[in-house]
């Protein structure tokens, strides 16, 4: 090669764009890690008790939620790996064709105090909201009271002055039903307006609570439908007295309910 001719440099894959774009697991996780412990920290100060910290609030819970979802996304991959991990044994020997292996995890504190933040949160915000819409509803039913109360004073002093002037006394009945209609001032919520931006619906999960015991059995024995809908819960009732059972053994005998004997086999080891 001629020393005054130019050598032409090797082309750099590194000077693809698309080269330099890697997918690197321990830094992803560390991010996740770092994302999730900063949401932790936020989810720790919130608090709902006015328009402002409900925007903020649930702000920080738009962010926590979409932690946890990352945290579904992770874990499913995890789930992937451990199958596609065992699957391939199937082909290697007879003994294992149909295994199916899953990855259920059953500890993990972080991603369970992200859920109870978000639980919190969301249960917080519909405390708030509820209470809000308690708020207006009576302060409108206040409203409405004084309105009424104008509304009567008003239309007795227009039926009166409609007589005075000779109005007939289906002319004066209809001015004072007017009068009466006058409907009052809607009250506004800021904090309502401020839910509804936010997308923070409200609904309600009603349950049943036993206040007296003796009463709702009494009731019951007087009720097929009601001693039928009793029975469904004779599985918890027995699940109530399987320690007693279990110490009292076959003294555990009251009008209704019994003891049960299942044997059990007990493997002895090698001495």
């Amino acid at each position: 090669m001629n020393k005054n001719t130019t050598a032409v440099p090797a082309r750099q894959l590194g000077d693809n764009p698309a080269v330099l774009i890697r997918y690197e697991p321990d830094s992803a996780l560390e991010s996740l890690g770092a994302s999730i412990t900063r949401a932790l920290v936020s989810l720790k100060g919130v608090k709902i008790t006015n328009p402002k910290e409900l925007a903020e609030g649930s702000a920080i819970l738009q962010n926590a939620e979409a932690e946890a979802a990352k945290i579904v996304v992770f874990l499913d991959s995890l789930r992937e790996s451990v199958q596609r991990a065992t699957g391939r044994f199937a082909g290697k020997d007879p003994i294992f064709e149909g295994l199916e292996v899953t990855l259920t995890v059953r500890r993990w504190p972080k991603y369970n105090q992200l859920q109870d933040g978000i639980a919190a949160i969301k249960s917080m915000r519909a405390r708030f909201n509820d209470a809000e819409v308690a708020r207006v509803r009576q302060a409108q039913a206040d409203a409405d009271a004084r309105q009424a109360a104008i509304n009567k004073k008003a239309a007795d002093d227009a039926a009166a002055a409609a007589k005075k002037a000779g109005a007939d006394p289906q002319s004066v009945k209809q001015i004072k039903q007017e009068v009466l209609a006058t409907p009052a001032p809607i009250v506004e919520s800021k904090a309502q307006q401020v839910a509804q931006d936010v997308g923070a619906g409200l609904r309600y999960k009603w349950g049943a609570r036993i206040t007296s015991l003796k009463s709702f059995l009494g009731f019951c024995l007087n009720n097929p439908v009601m001693l039928a809908t009793l029975g469904s819960a004779i599985p918890e009732i027995e699940k109530a007295f399987r320690k007693m059972a279990d110490d009292q053994k076959e003294q555990f005998s009251y009008p209704g309910i019994m003891f049960t004997k299942t044997p059990v086999d007990v493997s002895r080891g090698s001495r």
